[in-house]
């Protein structure tokens, strides 16, 4: 998984201090270090929330009809958890983990102390963080 980020995070790298374009935390603490402008900002968002709905659109279209027999016993299905308290350990998880990543990225591909030394391997960094 961190691996694959990495390499996306290479791949669409740009040059406005951001090469995290594929998730809209990142995009969202890159826009309060106001490292990015708003009008990228938007942009970024807009593509990826299209990216989120075209993904989405295809995997309903390459699911089976009869998921509904199967999707209870996925191990991340939302009836399996049957306490709140698992939900909300899942979610908060969730939130430190995606506050990790956007530091990351914030310390490695943006700050301007050491970006010399750290930017070439912000991708890394950010697929390490994953």
């Amino acid at each position: 998984g961190g691996f694959a980020y990495a390499a996306l995070l290479y791949a669409t790298a740009g040059g406005n201090g951001s090469g995290a374009k594929l998730n809209p935390a990142v995009s969202t603490a890159l826009f309060v270090a106001r490292a990015i402008e708003g009008d990228v900002f938007a942009a970024e968002l807009a593509a990826q929330f299209s990216g989120a709905l075209v993904g989405f659109l295809l995997w309903t279209g390459c699911t089976p009809e009869r998921f509904e027999e199967y999707a209870p016993a996925l191990p991340y299905h939302l009836e399996n958890y049957q306490d709140l308290g698992d939900l909300a350990g899942a979610s908060l998880r969730e939130a430190v983990l995606t506050f990790s990543l956007a530091l990351t990225i914030l310390a490695t591909a943006v700050d301007v102390h050491n970006r010399a030394y750290t930017r070439p391997f912000s991708p890394l960094a950010g697929g390490l963080a994953v």
